[in-house]
């Protein structure tokens, strides 16, 4: 008798969600972004030392160059992500208070 009642709970949160499911979504993007972001982010570092110690300093510029764009990017997704978070988490609440108290 449980697994009816769990279903039937799964479908009406499915239901009930609507526009916060495209917020989770994009938020689940944005993490997978953040985690390629996070190797990306190791690899320019290592080449930068690789410059440094190396003593090439037109490639440790170009190296930094990007490790900076690499650090922008994290930070923008950053920003998306807690915006996503907060979006999603109010729409949610939003949606769930309706159908509570109607």
């Amino acid at each position: 008798m449980r697994g009816k009642s769990d279903s039937a709970t799964r479908r009406w949160i499915y239901h009930v969600a609507g526009e916060g499911k495209k917020w989770i979504g994009l938020l689940t993007l944005v993490r997978i972004g953040q985690g390629i972001n996070t190797i990306l982010y190791a690899y320019a570092l290592k080449n930068v030392v690789n410059c440094a110690t190396a003593g090439q300093q037109e490639g440790f510029l170009y190296q930094i160059s990007i490790f900076a764009a690499i650090n922008l990017w994290a930070l923008v997704l950053l920003f998306f992500g807690k915006y996503c978070a907060e979006k999603g988490s109010a729409v949610l609440q939003r949606k769930f208070r309706m159908h509570i108290f109607s």
